[in-house]
């Protein structure tokens, strides 16, 4: 009778209280508790239009094994890609161009990002009078410009000239030209073309992306993964990108991030990871829509990659338990670093993994793949209830693992991942 006393002391010391108003948050229906976080994104706007990349609070949060350095904000680049994905995201959320938070932030974008930050100026570099953009701010260009001038028409042909739009596409001329700017900059470099002075362009020769202008044989799988999610909305814009960017790409998938396991990694000889694996299969899939709906005829061996690449994500799926609130301690980091997150990744690696950007590369595979389960589980509904559990009274999401800001950024995955924003593939042509 006693053990069982001590079990039920036990229990009552383990299971965290749930406080009235997380209860009143879970009670509430899920339309609710979505529109509950794009409110909380809106008012996180600050007057300028922007996002903040910094947190008020760095002490609430577990940095990785690599020291976090807060820097006064005068000193921080401009948060390009931040606002620009908090924007696509309220809009894929409901919000409209009407509304004063996307007048407020798209007024910022227009006066801030320009084309003197994708060419890098004369001197090529950094500065703080000259920021530069990362192939992430750009690509999160394009995904907002798409969503914010979406069309509703069935028939939606590419433009036949990648200076001017559509018909159908009601975007106004200069930010086409933004537009046709950004998918210039991500995308030269895989062919001969005239090159302005100091200038060489983001993808590399591989076929793939890093953060910055292209560096021979230097690219990494998310980055990769993200351009090639920007590129696909500029596409659905109307925009014709170049069929040899799809092609490159998908060799350089193929090849550079092969790991252990049939699965991929991070970057060049790395360590294959699930998190990457997915980014990696999610881009074959995009490239493989795009050349399909081009009617290009794709590489003999592609049907098969894409085969084995979800095979993988079959056998080394793990559904396990994560608390999103807290880092866990460092005896036990590992174990679930291992077993949730890294079930593929090489022994020791504990570096945090973006967990909720990961659930939104799952989310894009199953609108592309037509999937919904994975080693015969229903993958999305678990998830949501992983995510709904660390959903904030104020809407907010929690990711430990997250880069700052870690609330913004795992509140926009979230609310991709529960309201499923990625459109089905594109057909076939004919």
């Amino acid at each position: 009778m006693r053990w069982i006393l001590t079990l039920v002391a036990l229990v009552v010391v383990l299971v965290p209280s749930v406080t009235a108003e997380e209860k009143a948050l879970q009670e509430l229906p899920l339309d609710e508790r979505l529109e509950k976080a794009a409110k909380w994104l809106a008012s996180r706007q600050r007057g300028n239009g922007t996002w903040t990349r910094v947190i008020p609070d760095p002490a609430r949060y577990v940095s990785s094994n690599k020291a976090q350095r807060w820097e006064p904000e005068s000193q921080k680049r401009p948060p390009f890609g931040v606002t620009l994905f908090v924007l696509y995201t309220l809009l894929e959320s409901g919000y409209t161009p009407k509304d004063r938070v996307i007048k407020n932030g798209h007024k910022w974008v227009l006066e801030n990002c320009q084309y003197t930050q994708m060419w890098h100026a004369k001197s090529g570099k950094d500065t703080k009078d000259n920021p530069n953009m990362s192939t992430y701010d750009i690509s999160a260009m394009l995904m907002y410009l798409e969503a914010r001038y979406r069309s509703t028409r069935k028939k939606q042909p590419l433009s036949d000239n990648p200076t001017k739009p559509p018909k159908w596409n009601k975007i106004p001329k200069d930010e086409w030209r933004l537009l046709n700017a950004s998918v210039v900059y991500l995308t030269r470099g895989v062919a001969p073309a005239p090159r302005r002075a100091g200038f060489k362009g983001c993808q590399n020769i591989n076929g793939l992306w890093r953060y910055g202008q292209r560096r021979p044989k230097n690219a990494d799988s998310h980055a990769t993964h993200f351009v090639l999610t920007g590129l696909r909305a500029a596409a659905r814009a109307g925009y014709p990108v170049r069929n040899e960017v799809w092609l490159n790409a998908l060799k350089g998938l193929r090849i550079t991030f092969r790991g252990s396991s049939g699965g991929y990694a991070y970057e060049r000889a790395g360590a294959a990871r699930i998190q990457t694996t997915a980014a990696v299969v999610a881009g074959l899939h995009i490239c493989h829509e795009q050349l399909l709906a081009a009617g290009v005829e794709v590489p003999k061996w592609l049907p098969l990659n894409l085969k084995n690449g979800l095979k993988v994500m079959d056998d080394k799926y793990y559904v396990g338990r994560l608390d999103l609130r807290r880092a866990p301690a460092v005896g036990e980091r590992g174990t679930i670093r291992r077993g949730l997150l890294d079930p593929l990744g090489a022994r020791g690696n504990v570096d945090p993994i973006y967990f909720t950007n990961y659930l939104w590369t799952i989310e894009q595979l199953e609108a592309l793949t037509g999937r919904e389960q994975f080693r015969g589980e229903n993958w999305h509904a678990a998830r949501r209830e992983t995510l709904l559990a660390v959903q904030e009274e104020s809407g907010a999401f929690d990711d430990w693992t997250m880069v700052e800001p870690k609330q913004i950024l795992a509140t926009c995955f979230a609310l991709h991942f529960l309201k499923r924003t990625t459109p089905p593939p594109k057909k076939p042509a004919r």
